[in-house]
């Protein structure tokens, strides 16, 4: 490789295109400049200096939104322990580091792993920035989502409004971080039972999303769906939980798009495939031949578990653990990952 193309200005560039991909939903590229910005940054300042920290915890965002929680773990630990050694553990940038641990325990289901993480970002942040600066609200929208999930309405009602608060007063009503904050209090009151309100907060989200981002962004995609599925509550039809039209990027995302639903340890879960089977037999088949999008499998599998009103699904690590024991092997191709041996079908139908 020459010298241009491991010089350290060149992560810059690197570090900006990657973080364009990103917001536009295209993951793995954006994963495989994150890695080359790993790489130069090693080559350039050594595997210990705190310069690495950034392209760490970067690298592990983009794994965190693709589900990858094994490779996720390492890096972010790491990234927070060399900003600490290289900054003090009072740096301003360490929230954004701590943070990042803190959503990944989180996905995982370790809460009690993760809400200590999301408060000492919370107190770095309002100490550092200032308790109105928008850095604070992604420790409050972490806090809220563990709140909603382990049943505490009244704590997770007060984070939602901090953040939304914060947000539309230091991004504007109509930024991506506002929608997704809305996206999320949309399906706590959802959760609650108000689906007019929880309706009127989705319209108003896919209406920023679609100005802000585009039609075709994933996260509009997951606008609508939700959007589509709140009106058919409403009119009292069930909601398909597959076949219906769905974008090839649906994901569940990191900071940027999560269908929330309340989750379990992988390991308690390991012990029995029955909520998995029942999702199985109404939504899939299982064939040697047959393939679907690791994406659009979880997503099927989040809008069964509100359509069926399914208090505790499994986590996705679980998820994909029962998908191996039923003899599903994850693959991955050229343009994204897949599940071999399973094929998403509408059973409410006549075939996805």
């Amino acid at each position: 490789m020459s010298r241009c193309q491991t010089h350290p200005d060149l992560t810059v560039a690197l570090s900006t295109l990657a973080a364009l991909y990103h917001e536009q939903g295209k993951y793995e590229q954006a994963e495989s400049l994150f890695q080359r910005v790993v790489r130069i940054k090693e080559q350039t300042f050594g595997t210990e200096h705190p310069e690495l920290a950034r392209a760490l915890n970067n690298l592990g965002n983009a794994y965190i939104d693709q589900g990858n929680y094994v490779q996720a773990e390492p890096l972010c630990q790491r990234a927070v322990f060399l900003a600490e050694q290289g900054w003090g553990s009072e740096h301003p940038n360490i929230s954004t580091m701590l943070n990042t641990l803190a959503t990944l325990y989180r996905e995982m289901g370790h809460y009690e792993r993760a809400t200590p993480l999301y408060q000492r970002a919370l107190q770095l942040a309002e100490l550092t920035r200032g308790p109105e600066h928008p850095y604070v609200a992604y420790s409050l929208h972490g806090l809220a989502l563990i709140s909603q999930r382990q049943g505490n309405d009244d704590e997770a009602e007060s984070f939602y409004q901090r953040t939304l608060h914060l947000r539309e007063q230091q991004l504007g009503s109509n930024h991506p971080e506002v929608a997704q904050t809305l996206h999320d209090l949309a399906l706590f009151r959802k959760s609650q039972g108000n689906l007019h309100e929880a309706r009127s907060l989705a319209l108003r989200v896919l209406q920023i999303r679609e100005k802000a981002l585009g039609g075709t962004h994933p996260h509009t995609a997951t606008s609508r769906t939700l959007v589509a599925q709140l009106e058919a509550e409403q009119d009292g039809v069930p909601f398909p939980c597959c076949g219906q039209e769905r974008s090839d990027h649906i994901r569940t995302a990191h900071q940027q798009e999560k269908v929330v639903f309340p989750s379990q340890e992988v390991g308690d879960s390991l012990s029995e495939d029955k909520p998995l089977q029942e999702f199985l037999t109404a939504c899939c088949d299982l064939h040697p031949r047959a393939w679907c999008r690791s994406s659009d499998l979880w997503e099927a599998y989040q809008s069964w578990v509100e359509a069926s009103q399914k208090r505790y699904p499994i986590s996705r690590g679980a998820f994909i653990a029962q998908l191996k024991r039923h003899g599903c092997r994850a693959d991955r191709t050229k343009r994204a990952r897949i599940w071999r041996g399973i094929v998403l079908v509408n059973k409410n139908g006549d075939g996805g």
